[in-house]
């Protein structure tokens, strides 16, 4: 079922990165609309404490995206999970495969973490923001999740917005019209039923939910307002609604000329940086206060 093996990195990758990591397990998952593989790495056992980091990546992002990220926190002495939602279901939102993908993480995530050690998610875009919204719908049924990091999401979802990240990531055009189409006709069916019906599409109904979020899971934010595609008024709307209920810690990182997930090949130290301190904030503290960013 799992394979194991030493990983050992290519040596024109950065060391301060982190020299090695062990993948302790690969798995492929296969939804009706395509496949997602979660990969578990640690790193060596001298530096490691007992917090996992779940990363969820953007629409469209390749597992070798999410490797850099993996071994800045490796570096920093904790494990990682990390995966990417099938480019199908993130695109209409499918909620039984996003809700299994945040299930099946988190369960790898707590098969790895050690006693004291913490579940920490990693975020990227919309594509990692669903998983979460996902594992807010189920969290009573799935292993705690300590702290939240947000890079370059939640994203408001403005029709056109939405419509040229997806059709970026195509390379066909064939399949550029295809998926235009496709996201037209999803977008004109909920308008129609929210006229009908009074029901809310699934933008808002995602919004809504990032919005009002009452976890109380310790959050960091990384933005830009260089960034096209989250919209950082919107962004800072939704933490100052977070920040004003004052009932968990909310953290901001803003980054200058940062395009969209971006933001640590733009400044990988005030990255990492920002990473590091909040994820190594006093837990007292973190249970009652609220930071000004």
């Amino acid at each position: 079922r799992f394979h194991h093996r030493a990983t050992r990195l290519p040596a024109d990758r950065p060391p301060a990165m982190g020299d090695e990591a062990d993948e302790v397990s690969r798995k492929q998952h296969t939804t009706r609309l395509g496949t997602y593989t979660i990969v578990a790495c640690t790193p060596s056992a001298a530096r490691r404490d007992g917090d996992v980091v779940v990363l969820l990546g953007w629409y469209g992002a390749r597992d070798a995206h999410l490797e850099k990220y993996a071994r800045m926190h490796h570096a920093q002495g904790r494990a990682t999970v990390r995966t990417v939602a099938p480019t199908g279901d993130v695109i209409l939102k499918t909620r039984a495969t996003l809700d299994k993908v945040a299930a099946d993480c988190l369960d790898v995530a707590d098969a790895l973490r050690r006693p004291g050690g913490r579940v920490i998610l990693h975020c990227f875009s919309n594509g990692g923001a669903f998983v979460y919204e996902a594992y807010l719908r189920q969290s009573e049924a799935l292993p705690e999740v300590h702290a939240a990091i947000f890079d370059s999401c939640p994203a408001y979802m403005w029709p056109e917005t939405a419509l040229r990240v997806i059709t970026a990531y195509t390379s066909n055009r064939a399949g550029r019209a295809a998926l235009a189409c496709t996201f037209r006709a999803w977008v004109a069916v909920a308008r129609a039923v929210e006229r009908l019906l009074g029901t809310p599409p699934p933008p808002k109904l995602f919004w809504d939910a990032m919005l009002n979020d009452a976890s109380r899971i310790p959050s960091l934010y990384l933005y830009s307002h260089a960034d096209e595609i989250t919209d950082a008024g919107k962004l800072e709307e939704l933490i100052a609604v977070r920040r004003a209920r004052g009932d968990t810690e909310v953290r901001t990182e803003v980054f200058e000329g940062t395009a969209h997930v971006l933001h640590y090949r733009g400044a990988p130290d005030k990255y990492a940086a920002a990473v590091q301190a909040f994820l190594e904030r006093e837990p007292d503290k973190a249970a009652t206060m609220r930071c000004a960013g």
